[in-house]
């Protein structure tokens, strides 16, 4: 400020003064917006010639102080600041991030930008966005302005990127999905994948999101061993592709074989059609074997007995004749069998007893898969009319303790029968409940029908089947010394017949005429 004193001095020299002052402020510069362009991940760079205070390749208008005063870079910050007091005064010749990139501004205006932000990255080609900073300036005399410095930012298609797709491993017929989308990326915010596959196994195919779906073909396994080496392409909205391998293995899946049964009479024959047989299991009344992927079922082998694998089962017997312990099996392929309960155990079983035959199939499905279970027939026994044989005749005297056993001359099949006996005895005899004739004759059984007693032994079996034989059985009268001798018409016959009989009597005569 200055106190000025003005003078006026009239013609004689007379003076008279005022004084008053003039008070001279300093202009503040003017500061005009700036601007600058560069593409992602570049960097622009700005001398001070044409930086942010003369702007001229910036583009903005000219920063200016009206008297002329150097102009210099005091301060910079993020964003749009609302006075030179927000701007403040660091920063100035370092690195300031802001959201696209980052800003190093000197104080002469030169400044340099690099667009290297993750918000920069993902900037689709060709898609623009303003990195805006706020720069205060002062002259020499301590005069201030601020501004704008806004950077546009011009996306470049990013090259796609991707990790590994883990491998998969499905069966035949398998509904599948597999989202291969997780594994592709790309920096660029607006892009949108197309994908595409080669060598998909039958019956799949991948969708515009990158998933790999649908129903795999019952056979799918039968290619290459099964395995499908799998090449997935995902393309940017530029048209740049990344790749990523991966396997599919397509396992056929084993069938799966459910036990079957079946009931026969002891003697009998169970015969079951293929439409009822081991793989349907209809009339066996066993469940339904299976195939996951539809293939057809065969049996391919049949053993005897409970196996533990496919193996012990192996593949034989099928359509022959495999005999077990009650009887014989015929198996075919298709499932169809008849069982014949013709073995001794099974003529063994008493009437209503029961007793099963167990035998073990394999079965396979048109790919190769096995499996193994069990086909078990439950036979019941029938009652066996039991048998017998001739019983030898005995000769015994009178008063003579007796002991017959004939319980071996009857026999039943029947393992469980208990044979209860009677007989027609003479006197004094009679039969037990193990067959066993005994007892003490009396003392003139010879007397009666000549002695000669045709016996019938009859056996009775559990179920009351009957069985008879017939013995004859000589009684003697006892002489003298004990000694017994026939009976005329009894005992035994002569070797010589009547004729050796007369001889002898007459030779006795003669004896005692003597």
């Amino acid at each position: 400020m200055y106190s000025v004193i003005v003078t006026a001095t009239d013609s004689a020299g007379a003076p008279t003064s005022q004084t008053f002052s003039i008070t001279v402020a300093n202009p503040a510069p003017v500061a005009q917006a700036d601007t600058g362009a560069v593409a992602e991940d570049a960097t622009l760079t700005v001398s001070a010639a044409n930086g942010v205070i003369v702007s001229g390749a910036a583009s903005g208008g000219v920063d200016s102080d009206i008297d002329g005063d150097t102009l210099s870079v005091i301060g910079v910050t993020t964003g749009t600041a609302a006075s030179v007091a927000a701007v403040g005064t660091g920063n100035v010749g370092g690195s300031l991030t802001g959201t696209y990139g980052t800003l190093t501004l000197n104080a002469d205006g030169g400044y340099s930008y690099v667009a290297d932000q993750g918000a920069a990255d993902g900037l689709g080609a060709g898609v623009t966005a303003t990195d805006t900073f706020s720069y205060a300036l002062s002259d020499a005399d301590g005069g201030k302005a601020f501004t704008t410095l806004t950077i546009t930012v011009t996306g470049v298609n990013d090259t796609p990127t991707s990790v590994a797709i883990g491998n998969v491993t499905k069966n035949d017929s398998e509904t599948v999905s597999i989202n291969t989308a997780g594994a592709f990326s790309d920096l660029d915010s607006n892009n949108v994948f197309t994908y595409g596959a080669t060598t998909l196994p039958a019956g799949l195919t991948i969708n515009s999101s990158g998933v790999i779906s649908s129903t795999l073909a019952s056979s799918a396994s039968q290619v290459g061993g099964g395995v499908y080496s799998v090449i997935v392409t995902a393309t940017d909205s530029a048209g740049a592709p990344t790749s990523q391998t991966f396997s599919i293995t397509v396992a056929n899946p084993a069938p799966v074989a459910q036990a079957d049964t079946g009931a026969v009479a002891e003697d009998a024959t169970l015969t079951v059609s293929a439409a009822n047989g081991v793989i349907v299991s209809g009339a066996a009344s066993g469940g339904v074997d299976s195939d996951i992927d539809g293939d057809t079922l065969s049996v391919i082998g049949v053993t005897t007995g409970t196996a533990a694998s496919v193996a012990a089962v192996g593949t034989g017997n099928v359509g022959g004749s495999l005999t077990g312990t009650y009887g014989t099996l015929t198996l075919n392929a298709d499932g169809g069998c008849s069982h014949v309960a013709d073995q001794g155990a099974a003529d063994g079983l008493g009437a209503g007893v029961t007793a099963t035959d167990t035998f073990s199939y394999a079965l396979s499905d048109i790919d190769g898969g096995k499996a193994f279970t069990t086909l078990t027939i439950t036979v019941t026994g029938v009652n066996d009319t039991p048998t017998s044989v001739a019983i030898g005749n005995v000769t015994k005297n009178d008063s003579e303790t007796v002991s017959i056993n004939t319980a071996g001359a009857f026999s039943d099949l029947d393992s469980n029968n208990v044979f209860t006996y009677g007989a027609t005895t003479p006197a004094g005899l009679t039969i037990n409940s193990s067959g066993v004739i005994s007892g003490t004759l009396a003392s003139s059984a010879s007397q009666v029908g000549g002695g000669v007693y045709s016996v019938i032994v009859t056996a009775t079996d559990s179920a009351g089947a009957p069985t008879s034989q017939t013995l004859q059985h000589h009684g003697c009268q006892s002489g003298a010394g004990g000694a017994g001798r026939h009976r005329r018409g009894g005992g035994r016959r002569h070797p010589d017949g009547e004729r050796g009989q007369r001889r002898d009597r007459q030779r006795r005569g003669q004896r005692r005429r003597r």
